[in-house]
């Protein structure tokens, strides 16, 4: 059973709810859905039957090696300690936490921080002990791919967190960022698997990436590498962004990934994903008395267009069929960036649906609690947002051309606010009748 009343995230409830009535009834609902989505998906809830369920195949953690990345590699490694004892282990995570006989290694997000480099390389070295017989349990999660570094020859981390940034701001997906990610260095993409061999390897992976296999979570270190790159990073090319000299060559030039060793088990498990908080979303709504329905696309593509059609296509939804309450969806789009404002894919997306807005509650989140640069997790679209004498719908517009939807959001008290969350699928949302 989910519970859907503890407030433990979203952490602005009240100013939110407003004055009681309809509406902050309805915004309490909504933030209810939101909190029983996020707790569905924490470590602490998905961790424990996915060990057992590995467990029930065979497979013996007990005595195992560890390796924790990304976002929730803290609450990742914790809910495996509970479970399993573990031999030695490595940690690369956003702060520290006691993870007890596991080393915590910091890193940064989105673009590599200056240590990811030193990071990286502890991390290839500690790989290169393993030995034949031993098992190593690898936590990945969304953020690993700019918490660990190695770059490859005539390529440094200044170009690496240059080509990240500007692809980000030209609004590459997550796809083509791990693809152009692993032609630039010497642990995505598999290459950290080979430095593991021959060591069994158990992959154990939080995805936030809708709609992709699990090689592409954190650029897929110690997953079997994608057969074909060439692809995406021509898409990423196409996209004129301006790269180092040493970047252009190595994405220009034919890939050099090979296949990992035939005689290296791998072995990977889907721990949750965004389904997962979709799922808990209807569930939830369920227990509530509504009747929710999934939306049927994967959120992608520009978030402000994206948005706009999500509403339309929602509203038209709810028109439709009397007996529905509501629509979830989930997904991860991409923003161009085009001022100086703040923001991110979610808020942005949530904005983008202002100048279609009929009636009703749309709300995104992302899953992270971190929302682009801003420190804010996502917003929240209703009648309440549009009375704010600030937030017009003709400003909207404005505020989409500066990039800066959360300066518009802050002004109508229709922002949302979590801090980290100890997770990542990407992001939900939901528009309520």
């Amino acid at each position: 059973m989910i519970n859907t009343m503890t407030g433990r995230f979203i952490n602005n409830r009240e100013p939110l709810l407003g004055e009681a009535g309809a509406p902050a009834k309805r915004r309490g609902v909504a933030l209810d859905l939101l909190e029983a989505a996020l707790t569905a998906v924490v470590p602490a809830t998905v961790i424990p039957p996915t060990v057992h369920r590995l467990r029930e195949q065979g497979i013996d953690l007990q005595g195992c090696h560890l390796l924790a990345a990304g976002k929730a590699a803290i609450g990742m490694t914790q809910a495996v300690l509970a479970e399993v004892a573990v031999a030695s282990g490595l940690v690369v995570a956003l702060e520290r936490a006691d993870c007890g006989r596991c080393d915590v290694l910091i890193g940064a997000h989105p673009a590599p921080g200056i240590d990811a480099e030193v990071t990286g390389r502890l991390v290839v070295d500690w790989a290169h002990q393993r030995r034949s017989g031993e098992t190593v349990l690898c936590l990945l999660s969304g953020g690993a791919s700019a918490m660990l570094e190695v770059p490859t020859e005539d390529v440094s981390l200044d170009d690496i967190r240059h080509t990240t940034q500007v692809l980000l701001n030209a609004g590459a997906p997550i796809a083509e960022l791990n693809a152009v990610r692993g032609r630039l260095s010497q642990v995505k993409a598999g290459q950290l698997a080979r430095a593991l061999y021959p060591a069994t390897i158990v992959n154990i992976v939080l995805s936030d990436v809708p709609g992709h296999g699990l090689e592409v979570v954190g650029s897929g270190p110690t997953c079997p590498p994608p057969p074909d790159d060439a692809p995406l990073v021509q898409r990423a090319l196409n996209r004129g962004v301006a790269l180092s000299p040493g970047v252009l060559a190595h994405l220009e030039a034919p890939s050099k990934a090979t296949a990992l060793p035939s005689d290296l088990p791998i072995r990977s498990e889907l721990a949750a994903d965004n389904h997962t908080a979709q799922r808990a979303m209807i569930e939830c709504g369920r227990q509530k008395g509504l009747n929710l329905a999934l939306y049927p696309e994967t959120l992608c593509g520009e978030a402000r267009s994206c948005g706009a059609r999500f509403y339309q296509e929602g509203w038209g939804m709810l028109q439709s069929d009397p007996e529905l309450d509501g629509v979830v969806c989930g997904g991860e789009t991409t923003v161009r960036v085009q001022g100086d404002g703040l923001g991110g894919r979610v808020q942005e997306w949530v904005l983008g649906a202002v100048a279609k807005y009929r009636g009703g509650l749309m709300v995104g989140l992302a899953t992270d609690g971190k929302d682009g640069p801003s420190d804010h997790a996502g917003a929240l679209l209703d009648r309440d947002t549009l009375g704010h004498k600030s937030a017009r719908v003709e400003t909207a517009v404005d505020y989409l051309r500066r990039s800066d939807s959360t300066a518009w959001f802050a002004k109508a008290n229709s922002i949302l606010t979590t801090g980290p969350t100890g997770t990542n699928v990407a992001d939900i949302g939901l528009l309520l009748r």
